[in-house]
């Protein structure tokens, strides 16, 4: 399992996904806009 922090220093909190290892995930505390998670999905 791996949890990947999204920093929005702007707003000083974080958004966190965690890699479920069977091809979902799970956010917690997600931020305002989708563009951060598209961008960490294409990463993986």
């Amino acid at each position: 399992m791996v949890v990947s922090p999204l920093v929005d220093a702007g707003l000083g909190n974080s958004s966190y996904v965690v890699d479920l290892d069977d091809g979902g995930a799970l956010v917690v505390d997600p931020a305002g806009g989708p563009d951060e998670l598209g961008e960490l999905e294409s990463e993986a």
